[in-house]
């Protein structure tokens, strides 16, 4: 048998090209065996050599049988073990997948808030253009200045989820937006005071 490259094959096909060998040499003597005639004391001792050689090329066949059994067993092991943590992997993914679904809904969610409250806001604008009185515009801030607490504080939480969750694209996002509206409610806090300060008493 020629020498194989043993390092570069797995064990699998290192016993299925050892069995292909050894079981064309058994086929080999077996048909030497029957198309030899034996009439002499030559051919007599040429055959039985070769049933001893047959005999000697099974052994080695059991051997390469059970070989290939055991590496076929330890490719069922690894099989079993890939499909379990692609399981797993897949799994993770599907997880994944939701968390970021469920805080990018939440983070979607908050800008419709900011919008709507930036439209109360130069709805408020526009009415205190318009001359409407200092204590309706003064309640009215007010309101909004509570949606805007309420949103600052769903932006910090989106914002903290995401960080926790490895999901800084929306952390970032959420903590910007959670600034420009802490900005804005620190400038209506100033025009409330303004208000309540030109109220009549």
């Amino acid at each position: 048998m020629a020498p194989s490259a043993t390092g570069t094959r797995s064990p699998l096909l290192e016993a299925v090209a050892h069995l292909e060998d050894e079981l064309k040499k058994y086929e080999t003597l077996t048909a030497d065996i029957e198309r030899t005639p034996i009439s002499s004391e030559k051919t007599l001792v040429r055959a039985v050599k070769a049933v001893n050689e047959a005999a000697a090329s099974r052994e080695r066949l059991g051997t390469w049988v059970g070989a290939l059994s055991q590496a076929m067993n330890d490719v069922r092991l690894r099989q079993e073990a890939s499909l379990l943590k692609m399981a797993e992997a897949a799994q993770h993914v599907s997880e994944r997948a939701q968390a970021f679904q469920a805080l990018l809904t939440r983070y979607a969610s908050l800008g419709e808030v900011a919008k709507g409250l930036n439209i109360r806001a130069a709805s408020i604008a526009e009415r205190r253009a318009d001359g409407a009185e200092s204590g309706e515009v003064y309640e009215s801030v007010g309101e909004l200045l509570t949606g805007m607490d309420q949103a600052i504080d769903e932006a910090d939480a989106v914002s903290s989820a995401a960080k926790e969750s490895a999901f800084e694209q929306i952390a970032r996002d959420a903590d910007a937006l959670r600034q420009q509206m802490a900005s804005a409610r620190n400038r209506l806090n100033l025009a409330q005071k303004t208000l309540a300060e030109r109220a009549p008493s």
